[in-house]
């Protein structure tokens, strides 16, 4: 996309600013002061400014190829990956990017500063591990102190990996079939039940194709074994799960999918006595049902807004505010409490056919928080929810710019 400057007295125009493709398909983050997006142009993926739309960098793809024979010693030669990227995770310290490919390798780098410089070459990986998986990844996340990384596969296993040193820690494989999600929660237990001599809690929930919820704890599983089960199994929803978050009190947890239908789970109080193989009871917060919501639509993601101040008036008690983004290419913000949509994010658009609408489909969205909260989703949108006018930017695969002061769109002037 080209910017122009004219004068009156010419018709004649000059570019002043080009801003190049974004996005061309794929998974996309952003980071926490919604100032920087990766996203990924054809086998690459580029780091742009937001604001100004100028390239910071890419990331170099390189994959690991077999021992070749160099006579006298054997080697490992290094190629460009030119397979597809299939997921990405920023680390919430944002030092770290990880990047899976479709050739099944992850990459970690380094990740560029806010006032970095823009890079004429790319960026080479930090670690490199040639094979994660044996089927193809699509989630991946990283835990709050970005110190782990788990990644879901086709194959119905989930891996935690160390960050910083490249291993694997655990293996999980008691799943009925594809991970569609993955989250990390350190669970905060009540002060009657805490223990001294054991250390805190870290969960891994995954949600697969069978519709099942799966927590897994990670400290008390078993590092070695292949056949860590889960202390919990959640029933309820009815087709795959798509996205799984956690209230900042760490009393709720909220799950989505494509059942239309969000799922609210109470953690503490009260805490549910989980009997162990030997007979012997634990206490384990293992959450129960406390509401379904319907939202009539299918659900490809869903996020908690941390509670900065609430979006409508006042309310009794802490807010518990979702949003959730699917098939009908729109962003709704929910009361869990309530169970009451509060606000809808959609362009408005006549005659539209049913390809039209499937293609409008929102595939993945996520919050960002500084100063104000920004909901960015992909086809790309940021949508600032703390203050009006609204401002959503929208990228396929080159930048337009919208404003939205009430439920209408119109173009603005890029400059």
């Amino acid at each position: 996309m080209y910017i122009c400057h004219s004068s009156r007295e010419s018709s004649s125009y000059r570019k002043t600013r080009s801003i190049g493709p974004l996005h061309t398909g794929g998974p996309v983050v952003a980071t926490s002061d919604a100032k920087r997006l990766v996203t990924c142009l054809g086998d690459q993926a580029i780091l742009t400014n937001v604001e100004s739309g100028e390239e910071i960098c890419r990331f170099a793809s390189v994959r690991r190829l077999d021992l070749v024979a160099f006579s006298p010693i054997l080697t490992r030669c290094y190629c460009q990956d030119t397979t597809a990227i299939t997921a990405i995770a920023l680390a919430p310290s944002e030092n770290e990017l990880v990047v899976i490919s479709a050739s099944l390798s992850m990459r970690i780098y380094a990740f560029p500063s806010l006032y970095s410089s823009p890079m004429s070459k790319p960026l080479e990986p930090s670690r490199h591990m040639p094979k994660s998986h044996d089927a193809p990844v699509h989630v991946v996340t990283v835990d709050p102190t970005s110190s782990y990384i788990a990644t879901g596969s086709a194959d119905g296993v989930a891996k935690v990996w160390d960050m910083k040193r490249g291993y694997v820690t655990h293996a999980f494989k008691a799943h009925g079939g594809v991970i569609s999600c993955l989250r990390f929660h350190f669970p905060s237990v009540p002060s009657h039940q805490e223990d001294a001599n054991s250390p805190p809690s870290i969960w891994l929930v995954t949600g697969s194709i069978d519709t099942r919820i799966r927590i897994f704890d990670l400290v008390k599983s078993n590092v070695r074994s292949a056949n860590a089960k889960p202390f919990a199994v959640l029933d309820g929803h009815v087709s795959v799960p798509r996205g799984i978050d956690f209230s900042a009190d760490g009393k709720w947890m909220l799950t989505a999918g494509r059942d239309s239908v969000v799922l609210v789970w109470q953690l503490q109080p009260p805490a549910v006595k989980v009997a162990s193989k030997k007979g012997i009871g634990e206490n384990m917060l293992t959450p129960t049902l406390a509401k379904t919501i319907p939202v009539l639509e299918a659900v490809e993601a869903l996020a908690v807004i941390k509670p900065i101040s609430p979006l409508t008036g006042k309310s009794a008690g802490e807010p518990l505010h979702f949003f959730i983004a699917g098939e009908k290419g729109a962003v709704h913000i929910w009361d869990a409490h309530r169970g009451t949509l509060l606000r809808t994010f959609q362009e408005r658009r006549e005659d539209q056919s049913m390809d039209a609408e499937e293609l409008r489909s929102i595939r993945e969205a996520m919050c960002v928080y500084r100063q104000n909260r920004k909901i960015v989703s992909n086809p790309f949108r940021y949508l600032d929810i703390a203050m009006q006018p609204l401002q959503l930017w929208r990228y396929m695969p080159t930048i337009t710019s919208y404003s939205m002061p009430c439920s209408r769109f119109r173009p603005l002037v890029i400059s």
